[in-house]
């Protein structure tokens, strides 16, 4: 594994132990993520499942690339997808892809896009 690969995986599994389980606000988001869809989608994911957890199961890089295999956990509080509040605890096992655009840097952060 090369040492960019290496360094985005630390990133990335210091990213993910950072937002899980406490609330994301923008301060903390804008720590790790630079890409505007991304954080858009933690903020409707935190509306709607108030301090979630994402537990990493499995972290692997390759390159630019970084796939995270988790179980996420919340209570859904806020409207999701069109879905109004349930009050129900929601757990999913989820595979979600990061790609870096540059080095690993603080200040680039990171991109990502989930799948079922």
């Amino acid at each position: 594994m090369s040492t960019v690969a290496i360094d985005l995986k630390q990133f990335i599994q210091e990213y993910v132990t950072a937002l899980s389980g406490q609330p994301k606000t923008e301060t903390l988001i804008d720590r790790y993520v630079s890409d505007p869809k991304l954080k858009e989608h933690i903020l409707q994911a935190e509306a709607a499942f108030p301090d979630y957890e994402f537990a990493a199961h499995q972290v692997v890089a390759d390159g630019d690339l970084v796939a995270v295999r988790a179980t996420f956990r919340g209570v859904h509080k806020g409207e999701f997808a069109g879905i109004a509040p349930t009050g129900k605890n929601v757990s999913a096992e989820v595979m979600i892809f990061y790609r870096s655009t540059m080095a690993v840097s603080r200040s680039t952060g990171c991109s990502g896009t989930s799948a079922p």
